[in-house]
This record gives C-alpha cells, structure tokens and sequence, in this order.
C-alpha cells in the first residue's frame, strides 16, 4: 500500500460554530479534503510515509471565508478603473482631474466610485463637466451603489444613444429641460453594458486573475455572484477560468439573472469550482414605482420555483424588504428546489418584516461593510427611528433567520475583516456607531462568512466549517482573534489560504 503525503496544521486556534465546539489544535489534509482533526499529540503518524507541517504559532485557523453577495466581473474590471470615491475627490473638476491623472494613456476612460452627496456640487456629474477634460475620449464613471452612470458625449455617440432612446420600464435616462441627454443614467447597467464595447479576451482574464488574487489574499476562497446580468455567456467566461488560473481559481455560486435563467435549465451539472445558484431578481422604485410590483413578483417567483430553482431578491428598502419577504411567504410551499430562498440586503427591516422573513423561510444576506463604509452618510440622512431599523443582525439572529454576509464589491472593498468587525462594534468611519443595540458577537460575525455563507447555497462544495471530510479551503490569520481586542479585528490579514488542501497564497 503507498502511503500518502498530508500536511499537518498544528498548534492552531482552531475556529468553530457556537453549536460546534471541538477541542482540538490540529488538522490533517489528505487529498483536497479534511482526514482529521484533534490534538496533535492524539495524532498517529506512523501510517504515513511523510508530513508537511505546518505550525499555526496559535494564531486562529478558519475555513476559508466566503463573500456571499460580490459582482465578480465588475470588482475585477474596478482594477483597471480609477477610484472616484468621496475620499479621493469632492468636487467635479477633481473628479475629472483625477481620471485624466491615471487614464492619460486609455482611450476609454473608466471611473467608479464617485457620490453625489460627496461632491461639492452635491449633484452628478453630468456629459458637459466631462467634455471639458475628455472631448475625444469615451468616459464611463460608475456611481458607488452601482445603480447610476455616467456617460460623456463622445461614449454616448460610440454606444449609439441619443434623444431618441427610449426609457425602460425600470430605469431612467436623464434628460435636461430641452429633453436633451444629460449622459446620466439610473438602474440601467445591462442597457449600458451592451451597448459600450467589451473589454479585450486578454485584459479581462488578467484583471479575472488580479481579482481572484486579491480575493485569495483576503482568505476569500469561495464567492457568490449575484449580478442580475448573469447570462450564459458570463457563465462561460467562468467556466474557462481554468485555463488560466489553473488550482487556484476560486469556487463560485453562479446567481443566473432573472431574464435568463431559462437557458439554464438543461444546464450540465455543477462541478467542484463552478455551480448554479439562486436566480437574480432586482426590485427597485427608482422611477417612483416599485419594479417589478408585488402581483408580479408573485408570478416570477412562482415561474422560478416552478422550474425547481429558487430565488434571490434585491432589496433594500423597507417598502421593498416587505414586498420580498410578503412574495417569498405567499409562494414558499411552491418550492422544491433544494436551495433556500434568499433576500439580499434586507437592509431596513423593522421587527415586524423581520418577523414575516423568518415566517417565510427565507435566508438573508447582508453587507455589514456598509456600516463602515456608508456608515456617516447614513447617520446624517437617515431618520432615528429609520437608524434603528438599518442591518438589524442580532434581530434577525434572535428571529432564527440564517444571516449571511457578503461586501457586494466593487461597491465596497471585499476584505472580510472589515465586515466582521463593521457588524460587532457597528462603527462608522468617523468612529460614530450606529444603533449599537444590533451588534452580534465574533462567532457569528464569523458565521456569516462561513456556515451561514455556506449554507445560503445549501453547501454545494462541503465548504464553511472545519471538520472531517469537508473540502481543505482553510486560511491561517495572522493573529488570534480569540485574544486581541475587538477594535484590532479590522488590522486581521490573512498569513495562509489554502484551496483543496493546496497553498494557493501566502504572505
């Protein structure tokens, strides 16, 4: 019989559920998967012929983490883009500096990030501040929610959109007095996204490999992308991700867009880095009219289960938090799918639409970065009583609502670390703390990037969780978060990230 190699994770703070603690220091990786876990001095080595090992110095050893809400090809495309965010520029004309700075030598220029409020003209931008500086280069600037753009004249006149264009039903082309185009743009990224010409093959699979890089160095080892523009066609780009990033390309839940999930149907079969998740859905009311409207909602979610799949519905709102959580309960005996149903963001949610979200079921994924990120803005335009309501965690804990969490990239920076400690101390930036009542504890912060995270796609790749048989994704921190005051949480990086038992990225 050969005997076989193993690495060894020894001398580790092994992280686990509050459900399940074990006491161990120890893990062995056989294969690409987990052999077995205990205390080191228990482990029998003479049934292996070599070891690899590995010594944790008791610092904190996790499952590798999972961002359960990101947009994967807008984060890595955001590589390439400069970054417009209130913190580097507030007004126009340093915005537009800005872009002319680090895009001198593109001829498409690409932004993201920018904020009205955080502009002195407390306003977007608009086509004519952008002519100024780019009078011969296309310019698109991405909003920081990403649900407005931007557009200059000359990147209107390549996608071929003009005054006669026609609104959607669910998102706005602004017009000026005249009824000329002012180049901005609301809740109509798939419109725009086919009309502005695609990245080249080569550049966008070298910004696939930055972004996977980054992710991996962040301990992220398997993500959920919840584009609504998720086609069959971005399913394919990747399903090639092995080509290029070989062993190290990270495990993706894959949300088909509601407008395609048909030509999923008699999709092949998911494999161990590549599945089909839940299906997309987007309510918005930024026309004024909740798009779609709660009759038909109904009728989607009813056509999805129908077809034995589940849904994810983007809301945010309470207006549309309810009408998520009402649609889901009407429909949830309708479901055979094996995957949960889920809401995403749920980010104002007073008790009582918390109470009818776990009637219902149905799972939620949240963004605790926002609170770091957003976190001043909400405090100074958001009503007290509404403040209360906002990322509601430890409510929606004590409801029995499996809670998981996700950064939503490149809306804010996916490190995980800021999320965890975003929804312990609730901070803002400035240091003011949002509705501290809310706050969870460290094990399920952690949670919501592992067994939660994991279970929100019904662990479909055996990840999440530290334990017998469960697939190697593990990253090794460089602290013990066991022992550190919570304020450092937000300082944790990760030392070692493994995938499939492989060392993927170090330090």
């Amino acid at each position: 019989m050969i005997k076989k190699t193993q690495k060894v994770l020894y001398n580790a703070e092994i992280f686990s559920s509050e459900e399940e603690i074990i006491e161990a220091d120890s893990v062995v990786i056989e294969d690409d998967s987990i052999s077995w876990i205990g205390k080191f001095k228990d482990l029998n080595l003479s049934d292996f012929k070599r070891f690899e090992f590995i010594d944790c110095k008791n610092n904190s050893l996790l499952p590798g983490l999972i961002d359960s809400h990101l947009h994967f090809l807008a984060y890595a495309t955001s590589l390439s883009a400069t970054d417009c965010s209130p913190e580097i520029v507030n007004s126009i004309e340093k915005l537009a500096l800005n872009l002319k700075k680090h895009q001198s030598n593109n001829f498409w220029v690409r932004g993201f990030g920018y904020d009205e409020s955080g502009l002195s003209e407390q306003r977007h931008p608009n086509r004519y501040d952008l002519d100024i500086y780019f009078p011969n280069n296309p310019v698109s600037i991405k909003h920081r929610s990403g649900h407005a753009r931007v557009l200059n004249s000359k990147a209107l006149e390549i996608s071929g959109i003009d005054r006669s264009s026609i609104d959607p039903v669910d998102g706005i082309i602004q017009r000026d007095e005249s009824g000329e185009l002012t180049g901005v743009f609301f809740e109509m990224d798939e419109y725009l996204d086919s009309k502005i010409p695609h990245i080249e093959t080569s550049e966008l699979h070298k910004l696939i490999e930055h972004a996977n890089n980054k992710l991996l160095s962040y301990g992220i080892t398997t993500i959920h992308d919840c584009t609504v523009e998720n086609s069959l066609q971005r399913y394919q780009i990747f399903k090639e991700r092995q080509k290029y990033l070989k062993n190290k390309q990270i495990r993706m839940i894959f949300m088909p867009g509601i407008n395609y999930f048909n030509d999923f149907l008699n999709h092949p079969n998911s494999d161990s880095f590549l599945a089909i998740g839940q299906v997309k859905i987007i309510q918005t009311n930024t026309t004024g009219v909740n798009a779609p409207g709660l009759e038909d909602l109904n009728h989607l979610i009813k056509e999805v289960h129908n077809s034995n799949l589940s849904v994810a519905i983007h809301a945010v709102s309470t207006e549309l938090v309810f009408q998520a959580a009402s649609a889901i309960y009407k429909n949830k005996y309708n479901r055979t799918c094996p995957l949960p149903d889920r809401i995403e963001h749920a980010s104002e949610s007073p008790e009582t639409i918390i109470r009818l979200i776990a009637k219902s079921n149905a799972h939620i994924v949240s963004n605790p970065s926002f609170l770091h990120s957003s976190g001043d803005r909400f405090i100074e335009t958001i009503a007290g009583a509404d403040l209360d309501t906002l990322y509601p965690f430890k409510s929606i804990l004590d409801n029995g609502i499996p809670l998981a969490f996700g950064s939503d990239a490149p809306i804010t920076d996916p490190n995980p670390f800021t999320g965890i400690h975003s929804a312990i101390t609730r901070m803002a930036k400035s240091g003011h703390k949002i509705n501290e009542s809310e706050s969870i504890g460290i094990d399920s912060a952690i949670n919501g990037y592992t067994k939660n995270a994991a279970n929100a796609s019904n662990n479909m790749f055996q990840v999440g969780s530290i334990r017998k048989n469960s697939k190697a994704d593990l990253i090794l921190l460089n602290q013990n978060v066991r022992q550190i005051p919570i304020d450092e949480l937000k300082n944790v990086h990760t030392e070692l990230t493994l995938l499939n038992g492989e060392i993927v990225w170090s330090k």
